[in-house]
């Protein structure tokens, strides 16, 4: 399961991402809650729209942040956007601390903070890439996505007890010191693949294909990216629905919606580790963790109490990060090597870009009909998907059966 960690460059990398996710996470919480019970009366849709305003850039930017990712170091990409993030960190808190903050000032805060993740994310899945030998990455792969959302069960309850009793400027002024902490740690990592991240490294052989017309050849791909966007679309909104759904249990409940974020976090990070034992990710691993996702959102639906709510919440985790972390995982391994930045950029445009219709409309069917609805929705979504999935395998399978002449 832990493998990867024998390399000192991951490990290096692993814990200063653990804090840096932890800031993601934080914000994302401190987000959620203030637009929806200080900036605004309860306004699910609004948080809906600020969501949407972080994953929008990374749609229209996928082309030039992918190309950026093949052509130039990835470790620099990440410094210069951990820098970013912290003078946007700080400049957040500042306007919260002194009570200036308005509803205009978090869209902007959101679009500028996904402006720059547009660059960060791809740069920081093929940077895992760099880090190990090739027979370890869907091992690291699955690591980096267990330290992504162990920081999901750290960071969301340390936003909900900050804001509980300092208010949410110390938040963001907390993850800034979390992204610099990053910046250092990365200044002494040396990638094994530095060849792959150096300007002019991408042969003009692979240039000429382009990784559009290299995804039209890779059926099982489109299938995979298509599964994404469902489940980016109506599967991954939880600080949307969880909200609402905090609203609904216990009112205005800071700490305990904290806690709901924490116990999705802790079942992610369970789901993650759980993936990185598996050697390699087959189209029916995926399948299986789809059918059981949906199911996990169907039965968060209809708990009746906090208690029995947060238990489901643990399972939702689990099978989400079950899902995206062997998706993620086939793509990387799977993709031409020299392809792999623009492929990501695309994967990731994907399957955060269904985020801003997504958002909204949860957020405004919560408001509608209730939050329970939310929790159908991505039920729904992602049953959907299984039938995408269950149709590759199978396509897949009888290929493998009848092999071409």
């Amino acid at each position: 399961m832990f493998r990867s960690l024998g390399n000192r460059m991951f490990r290096l990398w692993y814990v200063g991402a653990l804090l840096s996710n932890a800031a993601f996470w934080a914000q994302s919480t401190a987000i959620s809650w203030i637009v929806l019970t200080e900036l605004t009366d309860h306004d699910t849709f609004a948080v809906g729209i600020a969501l949407a305003l972080q994953f929008g850039p990374q749609v229209l930017l996928a082309p030039l942040t992918g190309h950026l990712t093949d052509r130039y170091p990835r470790r620099r990409i990440l410094q210069i956007t951990q820098l970013a993030w912290t003078a946007l960190g700080l400049a957040m808190g500042a306007l919260l601390l002194f009570g200036a903050a308005e509803l205009w000032h978090v869209f902007v805060f959101m679009a500028l903070f996904g402006t720059v993740n547009s660059f960060d994310a791809p740069a920081r899945q093929a940077f895992v890439s760099d880090l190990v030998a090739p027979a370890l990455v869907p091992n690291a792969v699955a690591l980096n996505s267990a330290s992504f959302n162990a920081s999901r069960l750290l960071g969301p309850g340390a936003a909900g007890l900050l804001i509980a009793v300092f208010g949410a400027g110390p938040v963001f002024l907390a993850n800034a010191g979390a992204y610099l902490v990053l910046f250092v740690v990365l200044a002494r990592i040396t990638p094994q693949h530095e060849l792959l991240s150096r300007r002019g490294s991408v042969d003009d052989t692979t240039e000429s294909v382009g990784p559009v017309r290299y995804l039209l050849g890779r059926s099982d791909l489109l299938g995979v990216f298509f599964i994404a966007f469902l489940v980016g679309m109506f599967g991954m909104n939880f600080p949307i629905i969880s909200s609402a759904m905090t609203l609904e249990l216990d009112g205005d409940n800071v700490a305990l919606y904290g806690i709901f974020s924490s116990l999705l976090g802790a079942g992610s990070m369970f789901g993650a580790l759980y993936a990185a034992t598996l050697k390699q990710v087959r189209l029916r691993f995926i399948s299986i963790a789809l059918a059981l996702f949906s199911l996990s959102y169907a039965i968060a639906a209809v708990m009746p109490s906090p208690l029995t709510f947060g238990i489901a919440v643990f399972p939702v985790g689990f099978f989400l990060v079950a899902v995206v972390s062997s998706l993620n995982s086939y793509v990387q391994v799977t993709c031409e090597p020299r392809l792999r930045g623009r492929v990501l950029a695309i994967y990731l445009a994907v399957l955060f870009g269904g985020t801003p219709i997504g958002g909204p409309v949860q957020g405004w069917l919560c408001d509608i009909l209730g939050a329970r609805s939310g929790f159908v929705t991505a039920s729904t979504a992602a049953a959907i998907a299984l039938l995408v999935s269950s149709a590759l395998f199978l396509k897949h399978r009888r290929e493998r059966s009848n092999p071409a002449p």
